[in-house]
């Protein structure tokens, strides 16, 4: 019986494993051996994470999986690196806020506070045409860059905190979609 309950917990695990890895762009079933293919995932994980790459799960591996994330698809990124083609058309950005969270205002101005401080970007709230929407709302949602539904929904109390897109140039203007559900850090 003891056999039995560390075999379900073990392919339990894998499960798991073979779904995040799916989810975030490391695995997709192409045909090839999945042996390789699992072992290549783990390594491009580690690799991205700059983890020690062993091709294995360890528990640092585990442990980063198991933390909550941007729900964007890793499929892609380079380990440390940012496209130089891919920026905002001026150093000051402004921003606004809609939804379900929108009492969480000064939490997100804070947060570009800070992130100018660090950065020579300058953010600045705007209530008309802001290059930056953030939209904090519980499961499906709208991207207003794009002026549709957003194609990744949320998955409630769950691991993604939330996601957003680079900026595109010919329209200077991104989003950024915090999941209303995980209440930014407040209900977990």
């Amino acid at each position: 019986m003891r056999l039995l309950v560390l075999v379900l917990v073990h392919l339990t695990a894998a499960n798991k494993t073979l779904t995040y890895f799916e989810k975030y762009g490391y695995l997709n079933s192409n045909g090839t051996s999945l042996t390789n293919n699992i072992k290549d995932a783990v390594t491009r994980f580690q690799e991205v994470f700059g983890l020690q790459v062993t091709g294995y799960e360890n528990e640092e591996t585990l442990k980063l999986m198991d933390t909550p994330r941007c729900g964007n698809s890793d499929e892609g990124i380079a380990p440390f690196s940012v496209n130089p083609l891919v920026k905002w058309n001026s150093t000051r950005v402004t921003w606004n806020m809609i939804g379900s969270g929108i009492q969480y205002a000064n939490i997100v101005k804070r947060a570009f506070y800070l992130y100018s401080k660090h950065s020579a970007l300058e953010f600045r709230r705007s209530y008309s045409n802001p290059t930056i929407m953030v939209v904090i709302s519980p499961k499906k949602h709208v991207a207003y860059y794009l002026k549709s539904t957003c194609s990744y929904d949320f998955d409630g109390p769950g691991d993604v905190l939330g996601h957003a897109f680079l900026p595109r140039p010919w329209l200077n203007q991104s989003d950024i979609h915090l999941d209303f559900e995980r209440g930014l850090g407040l209900y977990n």
